[in-house]
């Protein structure tokens, strides 16, 4: 799976039966660069799919197109709010009965990720920057 959130419960995601690469990441935030209409902000952790040569070296293009990525500081999975997704996923949305067999997990997957912001959401707390 892959995914990115807002706090507003907007999901972008695409799932495959295969290994998460680099290239699969590239391919999505190519696609979603030539998509976005306003300036998107998309916050990382540093897996070695995100930091991989083939990311870093499209960030400015990506950037002209409006696209900025933000590595989280390492060993900091609290502030990713995509790790909130997962963690319901697997532990609150999906049932025994869906990994069966991996037909019926992807599937049940595919549902529930196509429901995130409809009748799933999680309730973030707000966010809010103080100037001191």
């Amino acid at each position: 799976m892959f995914g990115l959130l807002s706090r507003a419960n907007r999901l972008i995601y695409e799932t495959t039966t295969k290994k998460i690469t680099s290239e699969f990441i590239f391919d999505n935030f190519e696609k979603l660069s030539m998509q976005i209409r306003q300036l998107t902000v998309i916050v990382l952790d540093n897996a070695t799919v995100h930091t991989a040569g083939v990311i870093k070296d499209r960030l400015a293009i990506w950037q002209r197109r409006g696209l900025y990525i933000f590595y989280l500081p390492r060993s900091s999975p609290h502030l990713n709010i995509a790790e909130v997704l997962w963690r319901k996923l697997k532990y609150e949305w999906l049932s025994p009965t869906d990994y069966v067999d991996k037909e019926q997990l992807h599937y049940a997957v595919r549902l529930i990720l196509g429901a995130v912001g409809g009748i799933l959401k999680i309730n973030f707390s707000k966010f809010s920057h103080s100037e001191r």
